[in-house]
């Protein structure tokens, strides 16, 4: 009131109760906008009014520890949460690593040996019958496929070899481009040539220097063509 005197108060727990602030802290309050804040409470004052007389002041204090005390507790709440939830998913993870990146390893080392050696009969290691297992199962039959295929190539290679080097007519066989890769030793004879001289300078070498243009020419276009030549 005017006088400055305490006209009444009420406080829940008096153990906690610092007191009223003296007048001169209460004025700055209500200066501040009537709100005050401190590591341990929380100010709001209001002042009173009569036929705009003013007849004194009401505070309203309250403790902020109980307040920082549950915030801390939460806090300490939240970051063993954040942990436990890291160790499950890095545990989590290290499991998924086992089931996934291990087979996926062992995948991609077993290509690399088959682009390596060539040797289709490698075979990946299937760990589980999984989403994985089924990728593993369609690596492993393709090479089975791939090996077949190859094994058939090689036995009709082998056929073409030993008919060619029996045969009384000149064989030659080149790759997509025109390079000469195989001739048998009847064309070297019929050349008056060897085969190493053949697979280095090709079969064009043989014919004769008037029909050469041509011929060269007629071998290109069953080049691009894929038809038959005749000569």
């Amino acid at each position: 009131n005017p006088p400055a005197r305490l006209f009444a108060q009420y406080q829940r727990d008096s153990s906690r109760w610092p007191g009223c602030p003296d007048v001169a802290t209460l004025q700055d309050i209500l200066r501040n906008g009537g709100i005050y804040y401190s590591d341990e409470y929380f100010d709001l004052a209001r002042s009173i009014s009569l036929e705009e007389n003013k007849i004194g002041t009401v505070l309203v204090r309250t403790a902020l520890t109980d307040i920082t005390q549950r915030l801390r507790e939460n806090t300490y709440v939240a970051i063993s949460v954040v942990v436990l939830a890291a160790l499950a998913a890095l545990i989590i993870a290290s499991r998924l690593e086992k089931l996934i990146s291990t087979p996926l390893r062992s995948l991609g080392e077993t290509a690399r040996k088959v682009a390596s050696s060539d040797d289709y009969a490698l075979r990946a290691t299937k760990f589980g019958d999984d989403e994985v297992g089924e990728v593993v199962d369609s690596f492993n039959y393709m090479l089975a496929r791939i090996q077949e295929e190859d094994a058939t190539l090689r036995e009709n290679e082998e056929r073409f070899r030993l008919f060619s080097a029996s045969s009384s007519v000149g064989i030659f066989q080149t790759d997509v481009a025109g390079h000469c890769n195989y001739a048998n030793e009847r064309l070297a004879e019929i050349g008056h040539t060897t085969i190493a001289h053949l697979l280095r300078i090709g079969w064009l070498s043989l014919v004769h220097a008037d029909d050469h243009e041509q011929v060269q020419s007629q071998w290109q276009q069953t080049l691009r063509t894929g038809r038959s030549m005749f000569i």
